[in-house]
């Protein structure tokens, strides 16, 4: 309406805009900035907590790595000096001479039996006279019998052919005995072939030619690689836990090499009289030398001993030196600690130990 003037008034609640729309404005802002300032400090914190927890895990991971670098150096060094300890199973073939082939087996009716018994025992009842079902029952029961008479053949056969799979193992394992006792040389090569009893030794580093010069010995050759074989650098833990790597004398690298090529030695007579009737072995181990007239490297005999069974049964290998036993038989060894290993010949024949009756 012409004149009429309409006044509109906007009031804000004092409680919630104290001072004015603009003070208001101010406030809010301020409290946005100081939220952010918190998110940023919750967010700085937290990255701080996580980085302390990382650098703790890499403390954690590196202190583990050091303890698993230290146990596997002694483990090694632990292989290195104990390789006579260990020895595979033995073959008696005398017992497996002796002892005779399973008998054939019995052909036997259980099954059928069984059956039978159970058609003579059937009594129809009252209520299978009436309905008539005696006479199907009993055809069952009958025809139960020839199922039954099948089983007992079938389960026959079954064990006769288990008995043809034994009896050829026997057959093979009596006639391998017979041959071994009589020194058939064919059967000593037959016998470690099969039973390769060496080839662990192979994870020493070693590389072995065995041969047999006749029914009571075995001349085995061992190439070995101290370079390889022997580490040249100590590891273990010090206080605080870390990894502490040293370098090792050169006459305790030495004594660590002399150690594991004698017990390879003794390792290579154990396993091979345990798995034949053999009464010496005779040890060649070889290692590449520097060779002064060529001025090359070339493979050497540093260590030859011959090994009979009487003294070696009288060995407690637990507590065996290595090293100290070649003192209890026929041997030259090329060593001096300071030097290391040099060239030696190999004993010849007629200096093989004798032996024992």
């Amino acid at each position: 309406m012409p004149g009429l003037h309409i006044l509109i008034s906007l009031q804000f609640p004092a409680r919630c805009c104290p001072g004015g729309p603009y003070q208001s404005w101010n406030g809010f802002l301020r409290g946005v900035a100081a939220a952010q300032r918190r998110a940023q400090r919750d967010s700085e914190r937290r990255a701080r907590l996580q980085a302390r927890a990382q650098k703790l895990q890499d403390k954690l991971d590196e202190l583990e790595h050091a303890r698993a670098e230290a146990e596997e150096f002694e483990e090694r060094i632990n292989q290195l000096t104990t390789a006579h300890h260990q020895v595979g199973e033995g073959v008696d073939w005398i017992s497996l001479k002796n002892t005779p082939a399973q008998p054939e087996p019995q052909k036997k009716s259980r099954w059928e039996d069984a059956a039978v018994l159970a058609h003579k025992e059937y009594k129809p009842t009252l209520w299978q006279r009436l309905f008539g079902k005696e006479k199907d029952i009993r055809a069952g029961l009958e025809s139960a019998i020839v199922e039954a008479r099948q089983k007992d053949e079938n389960s026959y056969q079954g064990a006769l052919k288990i008995h043809r799979g034994h009896l050829e193992e026997w057959q093979q394992s009596n006639h391998m005995a017979r041959a071994i006792l009589a020194g058939d040389l064919n059967a000593y090569k037959s016998a470690y072939g099969e039973l390769d009893p060496l080839s662990e030794m192979k994870e020493f580093g070693c590389h072995l030619i065995v041969s047999f010069p006749d029914r009571n010995s075995a001349l085995v050759s061992i190439s070995v690689e101290s370079e390889k074989v022997v580490p040249s650098e100590s590891k273990s833990l010090t206080r605080s836990g870390k990894l502490s790597i040293k370098s090792i004398p050169q006459s305790k690298f030495n004594e660590l090499y002399q150690d594991y090529v004698c017990g390879c030695a003794l390792r290579a007579a154990r396993e091979l009289f345990c798995c034949l009737p053999l009464s010496r072995v005779i040890v060649n181990a070889n290692a590449l030398l520097l060779d002064s007239s060529t001025g090359h490297l070339r493979e050497q005999t540093i260590l030859s001993v011959g090994i009979t069974r009487s003294t070696f049964d009288r060995m407690a290998f637990e507590s065996v030196d290595p090293s100290d036993a070649m003192k209890l038989f026929s041997h030259r060894m090329g060593f001096k600690r300071s030097q290391g290993f040099f060239a030696i010949q190999p004993l010849l024949p007629d200096e093989y130990p004798t032996i024992d009756p």
